[in-house]
């Protein structure tokens, strides 16, 4: 998450309670990915989760905001993993790749085995999740662009001998990332061992002279 900035109240402080919307939102998540969101309704949700009807609603007054709390759990994982990403050491190939898998690898790996992945990232895209989803985009990207100006004032990359911006190579190596989900296994080292050939061959080309 961006420092200082929640979503949504989160889980109950009573541990009854927390118990039950956990139960809720991981009957929801594991619905959503079998049958998409439209086809799941609130009484599919509170059988998969073994609760009535009306406990869901103690929480969650409607699909929307079940969605919505769904994605906030997504989005706290996947800004975990580009926040330990950011603080790890290594060569600018490893610490580039880290990073990208933790957007790109990360949700790929989330949606890999549901059928219902591209209706998903529509939901996201057009409800109440959007706003999260955007924060998490312009999140990323600024770290991308800090790692790649790092890199620069180390003298470990010369953009502008390649006529290159910032956020010219951080697309760039977006783009490798996407390219990459789709030319091997996506289990996470595969992952990050094929994504780090692509991105050292892109950084070997920026080596200064």
């Amino acid at each position: 998450m961006i420092e200082g900035e929640t979503l949504s109240p989160g889980a109950p402080a009573d541990p009854a309670a927390a118990g039950k919307y956990t139960r809720i939102l991981d009957a929801a998540l594991s619905l959503f990915r079998r049958y998409g969101v439209r086809r799941t309704s609130i009484d599919d949700v509170a059988q998969e989760a073994g609760v009535a009807k009306g406990t869901v609603y103690l929480y969650f007054d409607s699909k929307e905001t079940l969605f919505f709390e769904v994605a906030e759990r997504l989005f706290g994982e996947v800004w975990a993993a580009m926040n330990a990403a950011e603080a790890a050491k290594g060569s600018l190939p490893q610490r580039l790749t880290l990073l990208l898998d933790a957007k790109v690898g990360c949700i790929k790996r989330m949606l890999a085995d549901s059928p219902h992945a591209s209706e998903l990232m529509d939901e996201t895209r057009t409800t109440l999740t959007r706003p999260a989803f955007e924060a998490l985009n312009k999140g990323f990207q600024d770290m991308l662009v800090a790692t790649i100006a790092a890199a620069e004032a180390e003298g470990a990359i010369d953009l502008k001998r390649a006529k290159l911006t910032r956020a010219d190579l951080a697309e760039t190596l977006v783009a490798a990332a996407h390219g990459a989900v789709h030319t091997g296994s996506m289990e996470a080292s595969a992952f990050r061992r094929r994504l780090e050939r692509h991105v050292a061959l892109l950084i070997a080309g920026l080596a200064p002279r």
